[in-house]
Parts: structure tokens; sequence; C-alpha cells
């Protein structure tokens, strides 16, 4: 597969390196074209990349250049002269079964075979050029012409060519004079012609005609048909062999639609001592190789390829042209694929156990196509490029196979309910790509690129019009527009992100700084809360504290008159204890087994002090805890002995006890009860039964201490609003909500005292 051009191959390298570079990375785009209105049926690409394309539908030639996608005016035809305008409704021929292109320098010779059997050859010199001179055309005599259809003709020389009918002749004719030099005979044995489809091969070694039925016939010995050495006295000895489809397809058993037609036909050039065939036929997965021994008229067919590939739908064979070189043929079938067979392969390698065929397999094969059937190929010793059913083309390195490029359909979408138009025809030079699809043609040319792989444009570069100054400043100013209200929408999102999060933030950061969490800052602000209430109910009262002003009247005006202890407990009753405080923990506590330790949150802020921090293990696992439960039997005298009654009207130590006892700290309990051992409770100051603990008693003498509405200085927040609630009231009873409060706050003392009793019964 690899063919050397240059005189070494450090040059062959750096050459393949640079066109693959260019092919894959070159910025050209391609340029389509349409030459006329129909589909194309052959391309010639002439010198000075102008291009021939034909209409067997039309029966013309149009002429164009497809880098730059001008169509020159005029057809060539067989009507007329070819110096028209190119009408199509003017310049056509019927009847036209076959067109042959073929060019000897800037002159095109056009091959045009008639369903009446008329052949024609027209000759135009310099034509791709617009002052060009009429063409010439030649026609056949009528002695000479074939008795049908004429299905194909092909080039056999510089001078001569070949045809095939359906009368089921062969004829070599003289390009010159378009005269007939040789007729091949009729079939012995035969009521019915069997149509010629498809000719091919050279005078000089042998000429190759396969039949409608699948059969192939070979004549070889016509090198003196052309010559001109005068008459001769004894007619040329021709060698005529008759393939039969059966000797060259192996059909499989059991199978009775077996395609005959004919898709790829050609000779192998290389051989010299031997007719070496290569022919393939529709819907079936291997081509075939025929070896036609011309003396002893022996065959030997070989076929290649494998059943799991699909059918072939194209071939491509690249013979050796020097000494050395191999010769190996590529095949594109349904399914997409591409494989590549040696073909100088004598034996098989694989044997198809389904039909007990041998074929050889291929050296290489993948996948090109996802989109369809491989329809066109084309091959040179740099590049590989392939056309799919659906007009895609793509482009391979030729000794790799590695994708270079890929181009999309040039035809323009189908109507709903038919077919993409397929490839037909692709040319390939170096760097020049072109592939006709349906009517279009697609032209692409591999441009030279930079060593960054940036395209580079050579040559001077025309100046723009001043006339485009005005639309470049427009959409400079534009484009500036853009950027500002671009900047300004970023610069309005950030402003505000920031008034949304940045008062968040702050407040994040001021917690951390203070080392509270969110339950502490709660209990702080509430405290505040509570101190600039305190401050308020000891300022005068003014006018403008409208709505609030009626809420502190009645905390006013109450009496202050001093409560004693038996007055005070008179008002207690075991329906106004509760069981549980005003916020409860959750029930879903006794399902889980691992949960956050139980805080009631802070519910309003005034004059209501804070719920205090109870343990959960109070409410969990155990009966709540009454406070007219505890008797002086349960409690020990050394860890709960009463405190006397202050003498003055301070509230220190009423204070500091009740904080002490909302500690719930067992050793702080203790040395707060071991100050006031000797303290005696009075005979006269309560006239309930044995019921009240000592902790009651506690509470009594802490609430005598705190009469007045006065407050130390050096008292605490929660001393002061319990000596406030605990004043002296008179003989009067007190509201229901002052009375609930009290029973709220003894309860949840006498909690917080039996929590540090049974930790140090624990410890």
């Amino acid at each position: 597969m690899l063919r050397r051009h240059e005189s070494s191959w450090r040059k062959e390298f750096v050459l393949r390196y640079n066109l693959s570079r260019r092919w894959e990375r070159s910025h050209n785009t391609s340029i389509t074209h349409t030459p006329h209105h129909s589909a194309v049926s052959g391309m010639l690409l002439m010198p000075e990349v102008g291009l021939l394309t034909s209409s067997v539908q039309y029966g013309i030639v149009a002429r164009s250049l497809p880098l730059t996608g001008k169509i020159l005016r005029g057809y060539l035809d067989t009507s007329g002269t070819g110096l028209g305008i190119g009408n199509p409704n003017a310049e056509f021929t019927p009847n036209v079964s076959n067109c042959t292109l073929s060019s000897d320098g800037g002159t095109a010779k056009i091959i045009w075979a008639f369903r009446s059997g008329e052949v024609a050859l027209m000759t135009a010199g310099r034509a791709m050029d617009n002052g060009r001179a009429a063409a010439k055309l030649t026609r056949c005599q009528v002695e000479d012409q074939h008795d049908g259809i004429v299905h194909d003709a092909t080039w056999c020389g510089s001078n001569s060519f070949i045809t095939g009918a359906s009368d089921g002749k062969v004829k070599i004719w003289e390009s010159r004079r378009v005269s007939c030099l040789w007729t091949s005979a009729r079939q012995e044995g035969t009521l019915i012609a069997d149509p010629c489809i498809k000719v091919t091969g050279s005078i000089g070694q042998c000429i190759v005609g396969v039949m409608q039925s699948g059969n192939i016939s070979v004549w070889a010995g016509l090198q003196d048909v052309l010559s001109d050495d005068g008459p001769r006295l004894t007619p040329p000895t021709i060698s005529e062999i008759h393939i039969p489809f059966s000797h060259v397809v192996a059909i499989p058993r059991h199978s009775n639609n077996v395609s005959h037609k004919i898709t790829a036909l050609h000779v192998d050039p290389v051989s010299s001592s031997e007719c070496v065939i290569l022919a393939a036929y529709a819907e079936h997965f291997a081509f075939h190789r025929l070896r036609i021994d011309l003396g002893t008229k022996n065959v030997v067919s070989t076929s290649f390829g494998e059943e799991s590939h699909g059918h072939i739908t194209a071939i491509k064979p690249c013979w050796g042209e020097k000494p050395g070189e191999s010769s190996f043929v590529i095949a594109g079938d349904l399914l997409g694929c591409i494989s590549i067979y040696d073909w100088s392969a004598t034996t098989p390698f694989a044997t198809d156990p389904a039909h007990n065929i041998p074929s050889v397999p291929a050296r290489r094969s993948f996948e090109a196509h996802e989109d369809g059937a491989v329809t066109s190929l084309a091959w040179n010793s740099y590049t590989l490029v392939t056309g799919s059913a659906r007009g895609t083309v793509k482009v391979w390195d030729s000794f790799t196979f590695v994708a270079l490029r890929t181009f999309s359909s040039p035809a323009a979408r189908p109507p709903v309910g038919r077919e993409w138009d397929g490839v037909s025809q692709i040319i390939l030079e170096r760097d020049l790509l072109i592939a006709s699809v349906g009517s279009r043609v697609m032209a692409w040319r591999a441009g030279p690129v930079s060593r960054r792989g940036q395209s580079v444009i050579k040559g001077k570069q025309t100046k723009k019009s001043k006339r485009h100054t005005l639309a470049k400043g427009y959409q400079q100013l534009e484009l500036h527009r853009d950027i500002i209200e671009s900047t300004k929408e970023l610069a309005n999102e950030q402003a505000h992100v920031n008034r949304s999060y940045g008062r968040e933030k702050e407040q994040r950061f001021t917690l951390n700084n203070l080392g509270l969490d969110e339950v502490e800052a709660v209990e702080y602000v509430l405290m505040l809360s509570r101190d600039e209430q305190e401050a308020r109910r000891l300022s005068p009262p003014s006018a403008d504290e409208g709505v609030f002003e009626p809420d502190f009247d009645d905390v006013t005006q109450r009496q202050t008159a001093s409560v004693t202890p038996a007055s005070t407990s008179t008002h207690s009753s075991p329906n106004s204890i509760r069981s549980l405080p005003l916020t409860s923990p959750s029930t879903s506590n006794r399902k889980v087994s691992i949960s956050p330790r139980f805080r009631p949150e802070p519910l309003e802020a005034g004059f209501s002090i804070s719920p205090l921090t109870i343990d959960v293990r109070a409410f969990v696992g155990s009966p709540p805890i009454e406070a007219r439960s505890l008797s002086m039997s349960s409690a020990n005298s050394d860890q709960f002995p009463p405190i006397s009654p202050p003498l003055s009207n301070t509230s220190t130590p009423s204070t500091s006890f009740v904080r002490r006892s909302l500690s719930g700290s067992p050793k702080t309990s203790r040395i707060a009860w071991a100050d006031n051992k000797k303290y005696t409770p009075p005979s006269s100051g309560s006239s309930s039964p044995q019921r009240i603990t000592n902790m009651t008693n506690a509470w009594r003498s802490s609430s005598n201490a705190t009469a007045g509405p006065s407050v130390s200085p050096g008292t605490s927040l929660l001393s002061a609003d319990l000596a406030r609630h605990a004043g002296p009231r008179g003989s009067e009873a007190l509201p229901a909500d002052f009375t609930d409060m009290d029973d709220d706050l003894r309860y949840a003392i006498e909690l917080s005292l039996a929590e540090a009793q049974s930790r140090e019964m624990r410890s």
C-alpha cells in the first residue's frame, strides 16, 4: 500500500506529513455548484481545474470551474455546435444511452452512444475557453452501428474505443473516422441474443465483455486490428473464451435468487502472460478474480470477501505501477465498512461454513460511514476518500486510515418519503477533492497551513472599499454598547447579591466573634429586651408610648403590701401546679436512639422569665415530678437546710440562692445550703399541712426579702424579676395569671433542685 513518489524516503515522509496537516487543518471552505438540472452521470477533470460533467438524461455536457462555482455558457451536445447559451430547453439530445468522457490536453473527447445503436464522437478543442471554436461531431456509418441499444462504451487505447450493445456484440472503433474495425461473432446455439452490459480491456492484451446473464466473454489476439501496414492476406487469429456465470460465482446451495447484474469489471494491466479479471456482481458479499491462461484457456476463479461484512457496493482496484509494488483492492460494503484485500493472494485463508464457499478474507477493515452504504471510492498514495449513500464524504489517511476530514452532503434535504442522493463519483488529486451528489458538485482544495495550524493567505490582499467604513464603525459601536450593557448587568447582579447576603454575613460574623450559637443569641436578645423593658418601666411614663402604655398600667398600679409565707402558700393549689413546662420536648425522642439535647426556645420578651433549661431525662422514661410530692421525709436535712429570712430588704441572698438553684450544680447547692443550717422555720408561718418541702420555705423567705419595687444595682435581672413578682401583695388575692406564673417558677426551681439531688446521689 505504500507508494514512494520522491527520490528519498525522508522527502517522502516530509511530503506526507505536510499533506496530512493540510487536509486536516486547512480552513478552506467547500464550493458547491449545479452544472445542469439533472443527475450527474460522469465527470472529467480538465487542465487548470476545469470540469466536464455529463448528463445522460438530457444528453449534454456542461463546463464549469469547480473552485469558483462558475458555469461556462453553452452545453456540448450532439444536436448543435456547442456554442449556445446553455438553455436546457433548446440544447439537449434525446435517446442518449451512454456518454464517455476523455481528454487529450485541453481537447475534450466525448463518446456518444444512442438507443438506436448509433455511435458518435465529439471533439472540442480548448473546451474550457469561452472564445473557442465550434465542436466537431463525427457519426458512424449506418452499416457499422449496432442492432440494439448501446449499453456501454470505453476507451481501449489512445485512438480506439469499444462498445457493447443489446445485440450481444462487441465492436472496436477507430476514433478518427469512427469506423468499425472489428465485431464479435454471435454466440452459437442461441436464438435470443444475450445483451452485452459492460465492456473493458485493451487491444494489446484482451477485450472483456459481460453479458446480462452474468457470463463473461474474453477475446485476445487483437493487436493486428489497428495495424497500419495495410490489408493483411490472412485475418488475425483471435482466441475467444466464454466463462459461464456458474464458474465465476460459486452459487450457494438452496439459493434461487442470485443476482447476475455486473457492478464492477476491471482488467489487471500488470500481468502480461495471462489475462487477470476482477468482476463484482450486485448483492454479492464477494468479488472474484479470474486468471485466464490465453494459451490453454484454463480459468482459475478466486473469491475475496466475507459475508459478515455485507454486500459489496463499491470497488476500487489499486494496481502496482512499478516493479516491487503490490496490488490491492479496496471494497466498500452495504454496512458502511471499508475492507482491504491482497490481490496477489493465491489460496483462500478461510472457508465460509454456511455455504461451503472458499474466500480470501480482508487484510484490514474499519467502519467508515455510520449513515449508510459506501457508494464511491477514490484513492491515491496520500489519501483515501469514501462517499456514502446519504451524500457524506470522508477523507482518510491512505496508510494509517486515520480520519482527516468529513464533508456533509451538499444536496438539499429531500422531500418527505424520499431518500438522500448518494455520492456517485469522486475525483481525487494530491490536494483537490471533487464529488458529485445528485445534480450538485462539491469541490474543496487543501490550503497552506502555518506551523501553528492556522491558514496562510498568500499574495496581495485587495484593499477594502471605503463604503464599508461606516458599517465597520457601526459594528464597533454596537460591540461597545453590548460590552457596557453586559458590565452593567454584572454590576447590578453583584450589588443585589451583596444587599441580599451582606446583612446575613454581618450577623454571622458578629455571632462568631461573640462565640454564641443561635439559641444563646436568642436568649441574649431576649435579655437585652427585658433590660430595655425594665428601664422603661422604672422611667416616668410619657405620652409617646402609644399602644404600649396601657399594657403596663396594671403593673404599676399593683399593691405593695407585704405578703407572709402563709398567705403566699394559700394561693398554691394542686390544680395550679403543672406537670410539664410551657415548651415540652418532642415525642420523637423516644423513637430515636441518639437525639440532640432538648432546649426549649424562648417564646416572648417582656416581664416573663426565660424558660429554664431542663434535662430531657426528667421527661423521657420517668413520670413527671410534681412539686407537692416532695415531702420532708424524702429530703436530706444536710442537702436541703432551711434558709433564714433576710433582715434587710436587699435581695442579694435570695437572688444568689435562685442563681445557684438554676445552675443545677450539686456542689454549688451544697455550699448554698450549708451556710444556712442553723435556721429554724417559724411555727406560725404555715397553716397548710406538712406537705411543703424546705425548698418551698426557702422560696417564701426569698419572696419576703424581695418586697418592694426597688432593685439593688448589684442584683441580676433574674433575681429582680423574681423579687418583683414575689413582692408584698397585701390581703387581696393576686390575679390568676400571676398565680400561674408563681407556680411555674416554683415548679421550675423544684425540678432543678431535684435534678441536682439525683446527680449527687449517683455520684
